[in-house]
């Protein structure tokens, strides 16, 4: 099993149209990512 990068992992999620894990979230907030702007942009 690969491991996938923060961001490219949520990205995925949201293109499957899951829910991002809070950690996940929180993490990559923390990198200073505008998630709201991301989900956005990739939710289908």
């Amino acid at each position: 099993m690969s491991v996938t990068p923060p961001m490219a992992h949520a990205i995925i999620l949201w293109q499957r149209g899951q829910p991002i894990p809070v950690d996940l979230w929180v993490q990559l907030q923390i990198e200073g990512h505008d998630m709201v702007a991301l989900e956005k942009k990739y939710r289908k």
